[in-house]
């Protein structure tokens, strides 16, 4: 935190005190919805005695803004900065995440950035407003209209003497010539005739016989053990364009399935086989704190006028998605039933996902090492390759003649490909049958829930850290099954 300038307080702006006392609850109020650099706008006001002294947390040679129009980029910055604090606030107050009183101090904030008072500083390149709140709101000067009409001469008024009578004589004639007109009488009009309207009479209806419902007889509904999943009947390739209806999305906090187990007697040849798809991409290191739309207004944000390291770091703040979903993925990888083997795709870089191979039941601990130890790649090359590793997952699998699962774990849709996942899920279900998908949606974005759907498996949706280690743990109840002892 450096000290940029000092500002006294004499008797015009002292009753200002009180606005800028308002700062720091604003601040707080503020800082969750925004990035770090937009509040930074502002320099932090310290009030000792008959002076305010100015900071800021931002870190650089403090470079006075004199002449404001020879930096127009800071400038749009700075106005581009000040929009998201209104546009953020107008959002909080609708939603009724703050007072009216709140509101009016955001907006008195708002205000103090246009004072006369204001001074602004550039510091690494970020515009900082000191002095703000201090003065009073420029406002600019309205010219008064000038008058259409000046003020006649006495030449003018003689002129006007000259010409007056003569029109007056004419507009007399005028007059004189249409009341004559007005007065003359007029032939007669004999209006047409119309032909009568005949009005048809119209035929009574006979009311239609109702037929009184028989009642319905209500059965008891049974629910199957296991839902049955009915192929699509498609012969064409053309009708696997065709809208399918919404996959079932299971609740924050579903039941818990009571564990079963299988027989100990099994041949190796014969161990079932799942596979795990982990999407490892940029996208998975944000912030669970932070909504879809802070996290894309901080990328149009950053797209525009750049972003800090510190900026960065606040987005991507744990608990994040990457975090949370390695650390639910290995807790549930010991409960995964010790019969089965585990497949790991990674999608981390365009063009195609990365297949890890199968890991045994004694090499469990090497699985959760390789997940802990994924990170997305730097350099602006990591992606998400949705459709090849859901492609490559399947051609893992049996899912003709033995049943076999997929837990597919995203935040996002496919940025490396425009295929058509939905299509390629519809033909795995055709052509494997007994495969189920069953998807983990961080953030709710919905990019893999017709996968789910076409295979007959379910989508979790998880928003939060605690919500994302329940939601894996019930995606993957369908192979919890243990040998029996």
């Amino acid at each position: 935190m450096q000290r940029l300038t000092r500002t006294p307080i004499t008797e015009n702006n002292r009753n200002t005190i009180n606005a800028l006392q308002h700062f720091y609850s604003i601040k707080k109020l503020l800082e969750p919805h925004l990035p770090p650099s937009t509040f930074s706008l502002f320099a932090q006001p310290q009030i000792k005695s008959d002076i305010v002294e100015w900071y800021s947390p931002l870190q650089g040679q403090p470079i006075k803004v004199d002449i404001v129009q020879d930096h127009p980029t800071l400038i749009a910055r700075l106005d581009q900065r000040l929009n998201d604090i209104r546009h953020t606030a107008k959002q909080l107050q609708h939603q009724q995440k703050i007072t009216e009183s709140e509101y009016q101090q955001i907006q008195q904030l708002l205000q103090g950035a246009n004072h006369d008072s204001r001074e602004i500083y550039q510091v690494n390149g970020d515009p900082v407003i000191v002095a703000w709140g201090m003065g009073k709101e420029i406002v600019k000067p309205i010219t008064p209209p000038v008058s259409a009409v000046a003020p006649a001469t006495v030449a003018s008024r003689k002129h006007l003497c000259c010409w007056l009578l003569p029109l007056l004589l004419l507009l007399l004639a005028l007059f004189f010539i249409l009341w004559w007109f007005w007065l003359k009488p007029q032939p007669a009009v004999v209006a047409p005739v119309a032909e009568p309207v005949i009005e048809k009479p119209v035929e009574e209806k006979k009311p239609e016989l109702v037929e009184t419902p028989k009642p319905v007889e209500i059965k008891e509904e049974v629910k199957p053990e296991e839902p049955k999943i009915e192929e699509p009947n498609i012969e064409e390739e053309s009708k696997e364009d065709l809208p399918v209806s919404e996959p079932t999305i299971v609740a924050p906090k579903p039941e818990v399935q009571k564990a079963a187990c299988v027989p100990k007697n099994i041949v190796t040849t014969e161990r079932d086989k799942m596979v795990i798809v982990f999407d490892n991409s940029y996208s998975m290191l944000w912030s669970l704190s932070e909504t879809n739309r802070s996290i894309q207004q901080f990328i149009d944000y950053s797209s525009r006028y750049g972003a800090t390291n510190r900026d960065l770091a606040y987005m991507q703040r744990t608990p994040n998605r990457l975090g949370s979903a390695k650390k639910a993925a290995s807790q549930v990888i010991d409960q995964i039933g010790n019969n089965m083997d585990i497949g790991l795709i990674s999608l981390t870089v365009c063009p195609s996902a990365k297949n890890h191979g199968f890991f045994g039941v004694n090499q469990r601990g090497k699985l959760k090492k390789t997940i802990k130890g994924m990170w997305p790649r730097e350099g602006g090359v990591s992606g998400t390759p949705l459709y090849s590793g859901l492609q490559k997952a399947a051609s893992m699998l049996d899912g003709k003649k033995k049943e076999s699962f997929i837990l597919l774990i995203s935040d996002g849709e496919d940025n490396c490909s425009n295929k058509n996942i939905c299509q390629l899920a519809r033909k795995i279900a055709k052509s494997q049958p007994k495969l189920k998908v069953n998807v983990v949606d961080i953030g709710s974005a919905g990019a893999a829930n017709c996968v789910a759907h076409a295979t007959g498996g379910k989508v979790f949706q998880a928003n939060s850290a605690k919500q994302v280690t329940n939601m894996i743990n019930q995606a993957i109840q369908p192979v919890t099954k243990q040998v029996c002892e």
